[in-house]
């Protein structure tokens, strides 16, 4: 029972403390920034807020089964399509196959089969804080790739493709003054950011008490949920 209550007591202590110090903290990290701030983040920052580039593709589509097996046979498919159409690094003196023609053969999407894998239009990364890893690793292979390139096999929402490029557009820069909102939004965040992280350290700095960093970690997080949001 002595344990436990000076557990308890760590605990309460704990969370008086990171009161106090997000009571101080928190009006610095929500003063406005200045327009130079904005300005001079925007310059350190300029890749964030450029547009990404935009595609047009052609693909190969596989679905993966609901089964092991079936995934297994669908692997094995489209890993045979992409020996044709980009034959092994070793293989060099061998050109790949028209991927034209071995999409209309292989590819399980009917209408761009048809068209020899052709997709309408161009596509790009379309972002969002809520995009799922798995997408977001797949957009961001594609959209490294250059005109005439071929894609690894891509795992993707339950099925398998894989991408060439036909043509590539880099779009202009944005201007600050297009961006600004999202910058100042940026600016904030990153200040929170920087405070949990100093609050962090304070914290071990002045409690003498061993103190346990993942606990450390999920307080302060649980706190500025409540103070932040």
């Amino acid at each position: 029972m002595a344990d436990l209550r000076n557990k308890e007591d760590i605990e309460e202590t704990r969370r008086h403390l990171l009161a106090e110090m997000l009571h101080q903290e928190e009006m610095a990290a929500e003063k406005d920034p200045t327009e130079e701030e904005l300005k001079q983040y925007f310059q350190r920052n300029q890749s964030r807020y450029q547009p990404r580039p935009r595609l047009k593709i052609s693909l190969i589509e596989v679905g993966r089964g609901e089964t092991d097996e079936a995934d297994r046979r669908a692997r094995a498919k489209v890993e045979a399509a992409m020996k044709r159409v980009r034959p092994a690094r070793l293989l060099f003196w061998r050109r790949g196959e028209d991927f034209a023609t071995v999409a209309r053969e292989v590819s399980e999407e009917r209408e761009t089969a048809q068209k020899g894998g052709e997709v309408d239009g161009w596509i790009t990364h379309p972002g969002g804080a809520l995009m799922d890893l798995e997408s977001h690793v797949a957009y961001t292979h594609i959209l490294s790739l250059r005109p005439g390139a071929v894609s690894d096999v891509i795992p993707l929402a339950g099925r398998y493709y894989i991408v060439k490029v036909r043509e590539r557009q880099e779009l202009p820069p944005l201007p600050f003054d297009r961006v600004k909102d999202g910058v100042r939004t940026d600016v904030i965040r990153d200040r929170h950011r920087e405070v949990l992280e100093r609050m962090e350290r304070e914290l071990v700095k002045r409690m003498n008490l061993v103190v346990h960093e993942d606990r450390v970690s999920e307080v302060l997080a649980e706190m500025s949920r409540t103070r932040f949001n």
